[in-house]
Parts: C-alpha cells; structure tokens; sequence
C-alpha cells in the first residue's frame, strides 16, 4: 500500500504546474523622450507557448511577438513600435529592457495586451510609473486592455 501512494505521488507530482503563479511583469516609466519598459517572464511559458528552443529566442523575435500581443497608444496615436534592446535570463525568467521613443508628455495611454495569455491562468501585471504617479494593474486573458489618464 505504501508503494502504491508512494507512485501515485510521483504521477500526481508529475501533473503539477511547475510553477504557482504564472505572469509576466512590465514595469514602465518615462525617462527624457523614451518609454521605458524592464519586462520579466517565464522562460518555460514564452518558449512553450511560441514553440521556441533556447536557441531561437533572441531579441529580434521577443520584438515581434511584442508587436503581435500588445499595441501601445499614447495620446491617442498608435504609431509606437516597441524596441527590445537588452534580452537576458536571471534564474527562470527572461528580463528584457524595451523603449518606445516619444513625441510629448503623456497624457493618455492605452494598453492592448495578450502576452502569453494562451497560457493557462497567465497574467500580465502593469506596473506604470509616470507623471509622478504609480498605478497598477492586472490584465489576463479577459482583461486585455486598459487606459489610463493623466
């Protein structure tokens, strides 16, 4: 009998996620003309999800797939392309430092977000710094947009 637990405890351990909370965390402000996004995310979810191996993921297609899953517009224009400029690994997650050249101050923004939201119970976690305010917010697969003014 106490194999049998011992063995259903493996299996069972097996089924297990293999992390509790899956999210990635975009911490944004404005430094002189740039947006500046530090974004942190599970390494096994991001390459899961995109069918990636260690190998492929780069900064060139952390880039695109921004591009693909979350639209930033700012005062009301949406012309912002979202740069990756430094793509790292620290422990089981990537860390990734973007920008968004600016035009103005900002007064309005409006986020679109699904990054990862294919993964079950992922969320995306806001954490947005400007205009000498900090707010935050949680967005998931039946939140994907906000909009904030300032």
């Amino acid at each position: 009998m106490i194999k049998v637990c011992f063995l259903w405890s493996i299996i069972l351990s097996g089924l297990a996620p293999s992390h509790d909370a899956r999210m990635a965390v975009f911490r944004v402000s404005q430094v002189d003309k740039q947006l500046h996004i530090d974004l942190s995310f599970d390494i096994e979810d991001y390459q899961t999800a995109l069918a990636l191996t260690e190998e492929q993921v780069t900064s060139t297609k952390l880039a695109q797939y921004l591009d693909e899953t979350t639209v930033w517009r700012i005062n009301a224009s949406d012309d912002y392309k979202i740069l990756v400029s430094d793509l790292n690994t620290s422990g089981e997650h990537y860390q990734a430092t973007c920008r968004i050249p600016l035009q103005d101050s900002i007064t309005t923004l409006e986020i679109s977000n699904s990054f990862l939201t294919g993964v079950a119970g992922h969320s995306n976690i806001m954490i947005l710094n400007l205009n000498d305010t900090f707010r935050d917010f949680r967005m998931h697969a039946k939140r994907t947009a906000l909009l904030v003014s300032y």
